[in-house]
């Protein structure tokens, strides 16, 4: 970050956030609404992070590359909210803005049924994630699959950039590549740690190098 952890806390404690970057700032002043009006959750507050998160990603986002990829994030985002909350007036208030998926998409996927999304979906860029999500919730099961595509994504977009040797692509692609170490790291250590079986920690780590 640019700040150091005891300037952020002075600086919230007195309520300053012009040093902060305009989204963070109000979503700064939206938490003390929140507040205010005794209506502060842990589920609003990291909500309101997140939006300022992907507003800012959005707005940095200046080249067609990263804006498609940051577009992705947030269609994925809304995706995955709209599926497991199922109440579209709840997804509405955490909605990620920004994306590109219609409403009605939306929509369907907090209320439809398993048959008419993937009916209206079947056309959509998104078609294959979200049939995984579907299918997940329709069997009972766990949303590991798209998630594994959701972290998976960043490697698979820039893969095609592997022998560019100009650019910036070829720098974004190392990056995502130790993201995703990371990643990578948290599931190795977060398994053990609960003492969960090897080989299912192996099969759930994301893909990095081939």
């Amino acid at each position: 970050g640019l700040l150091k952890i005891d300037t952020i806390t002075d600086l919230i404690k007195s309520k300053n956030y012009k040093l902060f970057s305009p989204q963070l700032e109000n979503c700064l002043r939206y938490c003390d609404e929140l507040y205010n009006k005794e209506e502060f959750t842990g589920f609003g507050v990291d909500t309101a992070f997140k939006r300022a998160l992907y507003e800012e990603m959005l707005e940095c986002s200046k080249t067609k590359l990263l804006k498609k990829y940051t577009t992705f994030l947030i269609d994925m985002q809304n995706i995955s909210l709209a599926s497991r909350l199922r109440d579209k007036k709840l997804f509405e208030s955490v909605r990620l803005r920004g994306g590109s998926l219609k409403d009605d998409i939306l929509d369907s996927l907090c209320s439809g049924d398993a048959e008419e999304i993937l009916m209206r979906t079947r056309s959509s860029d998104y078609a294959s994630a979200i049939k995984l999500i579907v299918n997940a919730r329709a069997k009972g099961e766990t949303f590991f699959r798209f998630d594994y595509m959701f972290d998976c994504f960043p490697i698979s977009y820039f893969d095609k950039y592997k022998y560019t040797t100009d650019g910036y692509a070829p720098y974004l692609r190392y990056c995502f590549l130790k993201q995703t170490e990371l990643i990578n790291l948290r599931i190795i250590i977060e398994g053990l740690i609960a003492g969960r079986n090897k080989q299912r920690i192996a099969n759930e780590l994301r893909r990095v190098y081939e």
